[in-house]
C-alpha cells in the first residue's frame, strides 16, 4: 500500500518529536503538509518526564509520524521543526527496511558445522585419573622443573 502512495523520488521517513503540550500535534501536521508530504501513520502522544530541563520544560509529550516526501524537503522540515517554540526536540530518520518473515537460508555445510560440538583442547590435556598426595607432589615437581 505504501508503495502505491510514493511518487517519483519520494521516500519514506519517520519524524520523532517532543512537544510542549498535547495540542501542539497540529503544528507537526502543518509543517509536514507545507512540505508536500503524505502522513502514513501517527503514534499517540505519550507524556514523559525529561531527564534534564529543555527550554525550561521538565516534561514533554513524545510522538512520531511516518510520512512520504521528497529528500529535498527534509532540510525545510527540519528547520521548521527546530524554529518552532512548540517543538522541544526532533529527529528525522529513514525507517529500517522491512525484513520478510521467512526462515534464513543455510547451506548444508553451515548446518553440519552448527550441530558438531568441537572437542575442547583442555579435555585432551587434563588427566582425569585420581592421584594420591605423593603422586600430586611428583607431578608438581615435574611441572616446576
Amino acid at each position: 500500500m505504501i508503495e502505491t502512495l510514493k511518487l517519483d523520488g519520494q521516500k519514506e521517513y519517520e519524524v520523532s518529536f517532543w512537544l510542549t503540550s498535547e495540542e501542539d500535534i497540529s503544528e507537526i501536521g502543518n509543517i509536514l503538509a507545507s512540505a508536500n508530504t503524505t502522513i502514513i501513520s501517527k503514534t499517540p502522544l505519550a507524556s514523559i518526564k525529561l531527564a534534564y530541563p529543555i527550554k525550561k520544560h521538565n516534561s514533554a509529550f513524545f510522538g512520531s509520524c511516518i510520512f512520504i516526501g521528497l529528500p529535498e524537503n527534509l532540510k525545510q522540515i527540519d528547520k521548521a521543526l527546530a524554529s518552532s517554540h512548540k517543538v522541544l526536540r526532533n529527529l528525522i530518520i529513514t525507517p529500517p527496511p522491512k525484513v520478510n518473515a521467512r526462515e534464513p537460508r543455510s547451506s548444508p555445510e553451515v548446518a553440519s558445522r552448527e550441530n558438531v560440538i568441537p572437542e575442547s583442547p583442555l579435555r585432551s590435556v587434563v588427566d582425569t585419573s585420581v592421584l594420591s598426595n605423593e603422586g600430586l607432589e611428583k607431578k608438581l615437581e615435574e611441572i616446576l622443573k
